[in-house]
């Protein structure tokens, strides 16, 4: 039968105490019952792990490395791992690798984590209390994720486990044992003096009081508290008292009765545990309290205050103290030889209540049982989360065309059952994500709806994208996506860029025109100066979509005069549909009655209005009988008063023209089917999303004939003209007003014309974004 292999890891393997320990003892046992062990950790003490040279792997944290960043390098360095040797078991002791038990079964590993709670903050300095807030964050995240997690006492299962896990499936209480010193009387050999300095400092016929854990002049182990009942004790009995503490710090307030004993190996340890009279649990917190229960199992009586996992580990209650003044009390009982008899019978009886042989026994039940049961999965991208920034689209009351990629995307990426897609927004304020409100923009012109996940319901805003992040997928190792829909032109791409980095999300964004960048003098001015900002970072992104194969050749460019090449770039050609069903079909028929000619787009500089108009007055001039009005749909452009100067004026001199300024989409559909045909004299474009648009609804389209626009209109269905030419626009409108078999061969064109829908769109970026590499592996 094949060995389980079982992969333990933990920030640390340097010390015999804590978690340390206990993962040593598991290992040991582990291996006893014909498992084959690996560590991962941070770091370690080379004698400590001698044994399993060759079995260990260290995590390389990158210089100024946040907690968080560090449990992302952690989950990098485990995958990397995986992909060329995976466990059966992962069996963490906790932070950094709470992400990584969590989506180990992506990659058929069952996982375990062994809880020995989250330590109390109560004394703590500033900078120990963030490390601790943020251990504290990463379990509610993790935690309902792990496979199993085995509380070290129902103290944490009730307190910590299942309120983080928020379920009590696959939660199990294993008590930790108490007999690991005499058992294996050390798991390294050190050179310490501990134990010869212990024997120097005592006397036959003073009572020596042992101070258990590292002496700490701060925190929830409230070491100090120990001067104090020294002080009453000695009161009590009037004698003198040796107390010992371990570590080199000394408390104050004893003179020479106290001595600090340094790091004693365990042997020492065990020998000093045994000689002294009393032993002192000062902590104010315990999850189990493995000195504690070590000193009552050889038989030596010590105190502690009535809290934490301590009713479930003494020896008797008695041994458990209401306060400082009643842990004096009773110590001088003891030492009087006044301990009740109950209580003295219960500690003689106590050594083998807790044999570690049960603890690891339970272990590796546990171990054998996920090893077994836990058979691998295929890994569908399915479950990929796609964060879609639509910061823009949230707040804007117009449909121009970035925004209407950003809101047709995101409406199709939300029933691609391949993708978790989740809208969020830029807050500037705080320089981080937030969910997108549900009651935004996003929603207007048939955009999608912003539903508050379940994940993130009931937390805070500010941990509602941590959590998302830390929950999703864990049936999938492929890393979040950070898919930027639209054009950022505030200046915060590149802090955007880095939170998305930090967090080790794949960036990826929709790349629409490089205009601004070439041609300034067609934008407002606050456009270009954001723009100057926005590209360089857009060719950083690990992947761009572009509209089209122009845009994709100026990102090229760019790269090349800014020597920054853009990483990845695919072309996926925009759609074509508007609003919902099938293209429109336009029947022929004679151009008779007003002859409505339909322009849909924003004014703006570039978009060539002036020259249009001018066309049309030409064109009115030239054929004074027709009928015709020139309708113009878009909003107001900023920065661009002179454009919507220009069709006010020429609307006030009688000029037949209608502005509808920004509609809503029923309103531009009944506008396309009332129109004989379209024009769309814009100079440059990254697409020309107008011109399909008129073809989806059966309409002919007037547009450009460089560059993009005339990629478009070579496919059939428009005429394409020079628009910095009046005369060629106005030449073509008669053109398509009064011959009639050349606009019956355009309405020929558009139906035999295949044209993409927002849904083909969205299957093809959702390709794309399935196929981007993990940058963990």
């Amino acid at each position: 039968m094949r060995k389980p292999s079982i992969q333990i890891c933990n920030e640390r393997f340097l010390t015999t105490f804590g978690v340390d320990r206990i993962l040593l003892l598991a290992a040991r046992h582990f291996e006893a019952m014909g498992a084959d062990i690996q560590f991962s950790c941070l770091r370690f003490a080379p004698d400590l792990l001698a044994a399993y040279t060759g079995k260990i792997s260290t995590i390389t944290m990158r210089p100024g490395s946040s907690m968080q960043e560090i449990e992302r390098q952690a989950l990098s360095g485990l995958l990397e791992r995986w992909m060329e040797h995976k466990p059966d078991v992962l069996l963490i002791g906790g932070w950094p690798y709470f992400e990584a038990a969590a989506r180990a079964q992506a990659f058929g590993i069952a996982s375990i984590f062994i809880d020995a709670g989250a330590v109390p903050h109560d004394g703590m300095p500033p900078q120990l209390i963030s490390v601790q807030q943020e251990v504290r964050r990463l379990r509610r995240l993790y935690l309902p994720d792990i496979g199993q997690v085995l509380p070290i006492s129902d103290f944490i299962r009730t307190t910590q486990t299942i309120p983080d896990r928020h379920r009590s499936d696959n939660v199990q209480t294993v008590l930790l044992g108490s007999d690991h010193l005499e058992a294996q009387q050390t798991l390294i050999q050190g050179e310490n003096r501990s134990l010869s300095l212990f024997d120097s400092e005592t006397e036959r016929s003073i009572p020596s009081l042992l101070v258990l854990g590292r002496y700490e002049s701060e925190g929830y182990k409230n070491s100090t508290a120990a001067v104090e009942v020294v002080r009453m004790l000695r009161d009590r009995l009037r004698r003198r008292i040796k107390l010992f503490v371990l570590g080199t710090q000394l408390p104050n307030g004893l003179g020479s009765d106290v001595v600090a004993l340094g790091f004693p190996s365990d042997a020492e340890l065990t020998e000093i545990m045994r000689r002294c009279d009393l032993g002192l649990s000062m902590s104010l917190w315990e999850g189990f309290n493995l000195p504690f229960v070590e000193m009552q199992q050889l038989g030596v009586p010590v105190l502690a205050f009535n809290l934490g996992a301590h009713p479930e580990v003494t020896a008797d209650p008695w041994f458990l103290c209401a306060d400082p003044s009643d842990m004096a009390r009773k110590a001088g009982m003891v030492l009087s030889g006044g301990t009740p008899t109950r209580a003295a019978r219960k500690l003689a009886d106590f050594a083998g209540r807790l044999p570690w042989s049960t603890t690891l026994d339970a272990w590796w039940s546990a171990v054998k049982r996920a090893a077994d049961a836990h058979k691998p999965k295929p890994h569908p991208w399915r479950c990929r989360l796609v964060l879609i920034d639509v910061t823009n689209s949230c707040r804007d009351t117009a449909n121009s065309g970035v925004v209407r990629v950003s809101r047709q995307l995101g409406r199709q990426l939300t029933e691609d059952p391949r993708l978790t897609a989740i809208f969020v927004i830029w807050d500037s304020a705080a320089q981080d994500y937030r969910l997108a409100p549900v009651d935004s923009h996003l929603s207007s012109f048939g955009g999608p709806q912003c539903v508050e996940s379940r994940m993130a319901q009931g937390c805070p805003p500010e941990e509602a994208i941590s959590r998302l992040l830390g929950a999703q997928a864990v049936d999938n190792p492929l890393p979040p996506v950070l898919l930027i829909s639209e054009v950022v032109l505030d200046g915060s791409f590149g802090r955007r860029a880095d939170w998305a980095r930090g967090r080790e999300l794949v960036i990826t964004a929709i790349g629409y025109d490089l205009i601004p960048w070439y041609r300034p003098e067609l934008c407002a001015a606050d456009v270009v100066a954001g723009f100057r900002t926005y590209a360089p970072v857009l060719l950083s992104c690990d992947l761009v979509i572009a509209i089209s194969q122009a845009t994709a050749d100026a990102l090229a460019r760019l790269g090349k005069e800014i020597d920054s090449p853009c990483r990845n770039v695919e072309t996926v050609w925009l759609p074509a549909e508007l609003g919902h069903g099938r293209p429109t079909r336009t029947e022929h028929k004679d151009l008779s009655g007003t002859i409505r000619i339909l322009c849909v787009s924003t004014l703006e500089p570039r978009k060539n209005h002036a020259r249009l108009i001018d066309a049309f007055k030409r064109f009115l001039q030239a054929h004074p009988k027709v009928d015709a009005r020139l309708i113009l749909i878009g909003n107001r452009y900023a920065g661009a008063a002179e454009v919507e100067e220009t069709v006010t004026a020429a609307i006030q001199s009688g000029v037949p023209m209608e502005w509808h300024g920004a509609v809503s989409d029923d309103v531009l559909i009944e506008q396309y089917q009332r129109a004989h045909f379209t024009v769309y004299p814009s100079l440059i474009e990254g697409f020309g999303m107008p011109i399909m648009e008129s073809l989806w609804m059966g309409k002919p389209c007037l547009c450009s004939n460089a560059a993009v626009m005339g990629e478009l209109a070579a496919e059939g269905g428009c005429l394409a003209v020079d628009v910095t030419d009046v005369a060629a626009i106005s030449e073509g409108l008669a053109r398509i007003t009064f011959d009639r078999d050349y606009y019956c061969r355009l309405l020929d064109e558009i139906s035999e014309r295949p044209l993409q829908t927002w849904k083909s769109y969205a299957q093809s970026v959702s390709k794309h974004l399935g196929r981007l590499a993990n940058p963990y592996c």
